[in-house]
C-alpha cells in the first residue's frame, strides 16, 4: 500500500493527512453481496432553544442483488490471408456485470465459405500475444473461467482458410461468436468477424507500453505490419483513431523508426488532416516477407477515473493484386492507473484566547486522485494538547451542532479519517483544541 503524507502548521499544532491508496479492485458500480445501511438521526431544541440529546432511528440494510452482463470487444474485425494460411482474432469478454461469472461461447458461420478450422485459445498471461505451448486450446463446449466483475476474459481464436476451389480470391467468410452468461442465458452479446482470401497479406499486431498508465502519463503504441502473403501489398494505408479520454502527443508519430510531422506535408504521416483526430499513415508498399513498424504516443485525460478501461482499434487498408483489401488491427485494451492525490487549505488566522476557551481552525480536505479514497488524519503539538477533529456538516465553522460528527476510523486501519472521499469530492473540517488552565501566556 502507498501513503502520500501531508501536514498543516498552525500555532503548535501540526495536522497531518495520510492518503492510503490501497491495491486496485475491479468493478464499476456496487459489488453484488454488499450491504448499505442507512440511518437516521434527529437534533432538536426544547421551547426554551436548550439542545437536547440527539435520537436515532433504527438502521436499514440492504444488500446489493448480483446484475449480469457481457460485452465482446471489438464487435466487429476483419483480416486476410492466402489458401491453406491460419489467420487469428484476439476478442476480449468483459464481465459488465456486479458479480463473478462464466460464459459460454459459440460461432457460426454467417455468410461465405466454410473454414478448414475454427479453433479458439486462451490468452493466459494476458499479454494480448500469442505464445504457443503457454496459451490453452479450449475445447468444446467453449467455456470461460470465472471473471470478475469489470474484469476480462482474452481468447484468440484460430481460422484456416480452405483451398482456392473453396475460398477463390477475394472471397470471404463471415464468422459470429456469441457468449453468453452461464448464469442468466438470456444476458448475451456476439462480435462478427471477416476473413477475406488475399495473395497478399497484411497481418497485424498491436501493443501499448505502459500497460496501466495514470492520466498525464505517455503511452506509446506500437503496430507491426506483416506481409505474410505471397505477393507484394500495395498502397498500405494505417488509420488509427484516438479513443475518447485519450488526446494525441504532437509529432510523435514514427514510421520504422524515422520520426513523421503531423502537418499536411509531404512526408507519408499526419494527424487530424486526412481524418479528424486519427493519426494516417500511408506506409506504401510491404513487399512478400517483410515488414512496417508504426509508433505514436497519446496520453490518458486528466479526470479520468482509474480502473476506467480504454480501447484501441486501428483501420489498414490496402491492395493485393489489384483487389482492394480492409482489415482491423487487434482492439488494444488498457486500465487506467490510479493516481493519489490530496490537497488540503485553511483560510484560518492565528487564534488566541483566554484558558477553557476552544480554538477552532477550520480545514478544507480535498480527493484531488482518480479513485474514491479515503483520507488519514493524525496532529502533533507543540505544547501537547488534544485537538479533535469534526465533520463539519453544515460548513457553518462552529463544531458540534447541526449534524457536526468526531472524525472516527472508517477503514479499521487505526487512524481517524475523513471517510470515502470520490475524485473531486471535499470535506470540511474543524480542528478544535481547549486551551489548558495550566497553559502559560506567551504564543505557540
Amino acid at each position: 500500500m502507498k501513503q502520500t503524507r501531508y501536514k498543516l502548521l498552525f500555532g503548535g499544532f501540526i495536522l497531518f493527512f495520510i492518503l492510503a491508496t490501497t491495491s486496485i479492485v475491479l468493478g464499476v458500480g456496487t459489488l453484488a453481496g454488499t450491504n448499505i445501511s442507512n440511518q437516521a438521526y434527529v437534533d432538536y431544541k426544547d421551547e426554551n432553544g436548550n439542545a437536547l440529546s440527539r435520537v436515532y432511528s433504527n438502521t436499514v440494510t440492504t444488500t446489493v442483488s448480483q446484475v449480469y452482463g457481457v460485452n465482446i470487444v471489438p464487435e466487429t474485425g476483419s483480416t486476410s490471408g492466402s489458401n491453406g494460411q491460419t489467420v487469428k482474432f484476439l476478442m476480449e469478454n468483459f464481465n459488465t456485470g456486479n458479480g463473478d461469472d462464466s460464459y459460454n461461447l459459440n460461432y457460426s458461420i454467417e455468410s461465405g465459405w466454410t473454414p478448414t478450422s475454427v479453433k479458439f485459445y486462451y490468452d493466459k498471461n494476458n499479454n494480448h500475444t500469442f505464445d504457443e505451448g503457454t496459451d490453452t486450446e479450449m475445447t468444446s463446449p467453449y467455456q470461460t473461467n470465472p471473471v470478475k466483475a469489470d474484469d476480462d476474459f482474452d481468447i484468440f481464436m484460430f481460422v484456416t482458410i480452405p483451398d482456392s476451389g473453396t475460398a477463390p480470391d477475394s472471397s470471404n467468410t463471415k464468422i459470429k461468436v456469441t457468449s453468453i452468461s452461464k448464469t442468466d442465458s438470456n444476458v448475451t452479446d456476439y462480435g462478427t468477424y471477416t476473413v477475406q482470401v488475399s495473395s497478399a497479406n497484411i497481418a497485424s499486431q498491436k501493443t501499448h507500453t505502459p500497460k496501466s498508465p495514470k492520466p498525464g502519463e505517455p503511452i506509446t503504441y506500437t503496430i507491426t505490419l506483416e506481409n505474410t502473403g505471397s505477393s507484394d501489398g500495395t498502397s498500405v494505408v494505417l488509420s488509427d483513431p484516438i479513443p475518447s479520454k485519450m488526446t494525441y502527443i504532437a509529432s510523435s508519430i514514427k514510421l520504422n523508426s524515422t520520426s513523421k510531422t503531423d502537418a499536411n506535408d509531404s512526408d507519408e504521416a499526419d494527424f487530424n488532416i486526412t481524418e479528424a483526430n486519427k493519426v494516417t499513415v500511408n506506409v506504401g508498399t510491404i513487399k512478400a516477407g517483410a515488414k512496417a513498424e508504426i509508433i505514436f504516443q497519446v496520453k490518458v485525460n486528466d479526470g479520468t477515473t482509474a480502473e476506467t478501461a480504454i480501447t484501441n482499434q486501428a483501420k489498414i487498408t490496402y491492395q493485393s493484386g489489384g483487389t482492394g483489401v480492409s482489415t482491423t488491427t487487434n482492439s488494444e485494451t488498457l486500465f487506467v492507473a490510479t493516481s493519489p492525490g490530496v490537497n488540503v487549505t485553511s483560510t484560518a488566522s492565528p487564534a488566541s484566547g483566554d484558558r477553557g476557551d476552544k480554538i477552532t481552525y477550520p480545514i478544507t480536505v480535498k480527493n484531488n486522485g482518480n479513485k474514491t479514497d479515503v483520507i488519514d488524519m493524525t496532529y502533533t503539538s507543540s505544547e501537547g494538547w488534544k485537538w479533535d477533529l469534526w465533520y463539519d456538516a453544515n460548513n457553518d465553522g462552529i463544531a458540534g451542532n447541526d449534524g457536526d460528527y468526531l472524525l472516527k476510523d472508517n477503514d479499521g486501519d487505526g487512524k481517524i479519517d475523513t471517510g470515502s472521499l470520490e475524485p473531486g469530492v471535499s470535506v470540511s473540517i474543524l480542528a478544535v483544541a481547549t486551551i489548558p488552565n495550566g497553559a502559560t501566556d506567551k504564543s505557540v
